[in-house]
This record gives C-alpha cells, structure tokens and sequence, in this order.
C-alpha cells in the first residue's frame, strides 16, 4: 500500500527571475483542467476559481502550486539557482501568515503547462522528472509537484484524505500553527472615560474594541483624512476593557487570527489572514489593555474591491478573580451599545 501512488499532486514555488528560469526549465507543453472539489491544507480551505495559482490536473492526476507561503504552511521550503535547479526541503515550525493572490476573473477551466526538465532535488535526493509517471509542470511561472507517496508520506510526513463530500483533506500536524512573536501589549486606566460604549452597570463584562464597521478609501486621494484610513488598516489595533470593579487575571487562550477575505462576484475569497497571541495577565478594575498589530497586506497587495475583515477568536475569555482560583469565563464581543467597533468591518478600495 504505501508504494502505491495517490491521486493527487502539489507544487511548489520559488520566488526568482521568472522569466529565465521559464526558458531553462520546461519544454513539452501539455493540456490542463482545473479540479472539480475543495482543498483544505493543514485547515485552509482553497478554491481554484479565483487563485492566481490554481490547482489543475494534469493525467487525472491532480496538482497543487506551492507558492511561498503554501509551501510553509505544510512544513516545506523551496530555493533555486541556476546551477543546481530547484530544491524542496522540509521546513517544520512556526506557521502564522499566509498571502492568497487572486485574480478578479475566473479561471479558465482548460490551460496549458510544461513539463519542466531542469534540476530538482527533493530533502537533497536528485529527481529524474523525465522518469516520472506524473512529471512536474511548470504553469504560470510556477513550479508544481507531483504528490505520489514517496514524496507525500516517506518524504514530507503529510497526512491525507479524499472523499466526494470533504474533498481532499491534506495535513502536516508537526508544523505549529501559532505566532512565536511576543506582541507588545500595553496597559493603563481608562476610568471610564473616553470609551462611551462602556456605560453601563454590567459587572465582570471584558468588551473589545477592534474593527470600524466600514471604512471607504480612495489611495489616490492624498488628504490627511485619506491616508490615516490607510495607515490605520496596516496597523490594526486591539483593545480590551475590564469594566468591573474587580482586578482579574487573564487566562492564556487559543491564538487570534485576522483574516482579510476579497469578494468576487459575491463570494468571499481568504486572501490573507495572520495568527497572534491576546492578551493574558493582570487586568486591573477599569484598566485596558492596548496592542497595534501589524497587518502588511494592506501596504504590499492592496488592490481596487470589496473586503471583509474578520477575527477568528474563541468564543469566552478565561479569567480568575484577584485572591481567587476559580475559573469564571465571559463571552468574546465588542462593546455593548457601540456603534464605532465591531469584531467584523468591510473595506471599500476604490480605483
């Protein structure tokens, strides 16, 4: 069983100059059909109508792009010269930002791909593509690998399923989907003032402050209104309030993530998210605490369109009470009777 070779297959890209490595490295060209199911790898789910780089298949075979950060969401790296071709090499580690490219027109469902025919090496064992029953293809710059199982599970220890309901299942659980990063939470005393979504008598209540409900930007408009839109979505910020009259203490809990979705033609496609910690410690009575996370898609990929922004959080805050170890848990939201923060905005980038 383990020699036998699964229906599906993977890429991989290496970021160089494309245009010359194009030349050197593909030949026979060969017809390729986008895939009829979902993808989830390692709990991100993909589609190929929209990707830049689509998965297609080629032979009934099918093939997935491991660009940059595909590749290191399933413990990979990629390098490339032009002496010793293309090497792909297990990576395992921290995982905790991810870039989707998209394009605003669907994908064609019939393209065209080359066999490529430079050098390849895989955990450093040279690969003889001319020898392989499902070679690997080059198709818009990018290169794509063929996932048998001598690469899938012998080589990169991955873990896989496919059925007709869930599609194709793939998963490397050695790498950590977490942010190593500390973040620079800061504390102070708000005292009630200066957060008027916080009136009330509520005891125990921890409200965050996160995103606008909407925000509509024009880049070419070079007013300071303007550019402080922008400034504000590269470094988005998280506050969060102890309302009550009692110091707490913050349980560590499951990281947050901050995911930017596109939409095209009325459906959402996730083209960038990042992992964080939140915050844990003390929390004094009427104290906040402040963190600015920045968020490098809006400076590098920002693009004419609609999005959504959205947290992924859990759903209760931990905490114990000063001078207690009881466990007491309240619900992750945005202030109470706030018309300014939500834990979801949307995104107008106009032309």
């Amino acid at each position: 069983m383990k020699k036998i070779i699964i229906t599906i297959i993977f890429s991989f890209i290496v970021f160089f100059n494309l245009s010359s490595f194009s030349v050197c490295m593909a030949s026979d060209s060969v017809i390729v059909t986008l895939p009829a199911f979902s993808v989830s790898l390692n709990g991100q789910h993909t589609t190929s109508t929209y990707r830049k780089y689509p998965l297609i298949v080629y032979k009934n075979i099918t093939y997935f792009p491991m660009t940059y950060y595909d590749a290191r969401l399933l413990g990979l790296s990629t390098k490339w010269n032009k002496v010793d071709g293309l090497s792909v090499d297990k990576n395992e580690g921290y995982f905790y930002e991810y870039v989707n490219e998209v394009n605003v027109d669907k994908n064609s469902n019939k393209q065209t791909a080359k066999i490529i025919t430079s050098k390849i090496k895989v955990n450093g064992k040279e690969i003889d593509n001319a020898k392989e029953p499902y070679p690997l293809l080059f198709f818009r710059d990018v290169t794509y690998f063929p996932l048998t199982w001598r690469f899938a599970v012998d080589e990169f220890g991955w873990k896989y399923s496919f059925d007709n309901t869930n599609g194709l299942i793939i998963s490397n659980d050695k790498v950590i989907m977490k942010n190593p990063n500390a973040y620079n939470w800061i504390t102070g005393d708000y005292a009630g003032a200066g957060a008027g979504s916080m009136a009330g008598t509520d005891d125990l209540m921890f409200p965050i402050r996160a995103l606008v409900n909407h925000v509509d930007i024009s880049p070419g408009n070079t007013t300071f209104e303007e550019k402080e839109k922008i400034e504000n979505l590269k470094e988005t910020s998280l506050l969060l309030y102890n309302r009550s009259s009692e110091d707490v203490g913050i349980k560590e809990s499951d990281q947050w993530q901050y995911h930017i979705y596109k939409i095209i033609n009325n459906q959402e496609e996730l083209v960038y998210k990042k992992i964080f910690p939140f915050y844990y410690g003390e929390l004094r009575a009427l104290q906040f605490a402040y963190c600015r996370i920045d968020t490098p898609y809006w400076k590098e990929n920002m693009s004419a369109g609609n999005y959504v922004i959205r947290y992924i959080h859990p759903e209760n805050l931990e905490y114990t009470k000063k001078g207690s170890e009881q466990s007491h848990s309240v619900p992750i939201e945005a202030p109470l009777r706030s018309a300014d923060f939500y834990l979801e905005g949307t995104v107008t980038v106009n032309k």
